[in-house]
């Protein structure tokens, strides 16, 4: 089972993505609203805790719950965008712990964020794209 952890917004793009790309086998976890278009099984953040598949963090914020989370058998972080590119100011000191954090593996939705993300912090384990989990699998 794979639990995708997302913030409370989220474009509804997201959720096609999720529902369109992947097999049953998912949860969300977010204190984001459901939507009927796309009955994606949504699960309160506070459960993540008992969760104990496979975790996948999908901004900062969701990172840092990931990496403290105990009981998922692996961890993972989906970097969709780079969402702290333009922040002034940028602290790389506080980005290394997030992407250098031996607790997560960093997947990407492309080939040009690949690039950035090996060369800033650590190589991505796999690119993902349009949010299919599938590959994470196997």
């Amino acid at each position: 089972m794979i639990g995708l952890l997302l913030r409370h917004s989220f474009e509804e793009k997201v959720l096609e993505n999720i529902y369109k790309n992947n097999s049953e086998d998912y949860c969300v976890f977010s204190t984001g609203a459901p939507n009927s278009k796309f009955p994606v099984p949504f699960l309160q953040t506070l459960c993540v805790y008992d969760f104990d598949g496979t975790a996948v963090a999908t901004d900062i914020t969701t990172a840092l719950l990931c990496a403290s989370l105990k009981l998922p058998k692996k961890k993972y972080f989906y970097i969709n965008s780079l969402e702290w590119v333009g922040h002034k100011p940028l602290f790389y000191e506080e980005l290394k712990n997030i992407y250098l954090n031996e607790e997560l593996e960093l997947l990407v939705s492309n080939q040009r964020d690949y690039k950035l993300i090996k060369n800033l912090f650590k190589e991505p384990k796999l690119i993902i794209e349009n949010w299919d989990f599938s590959e994470i699998e196997k």
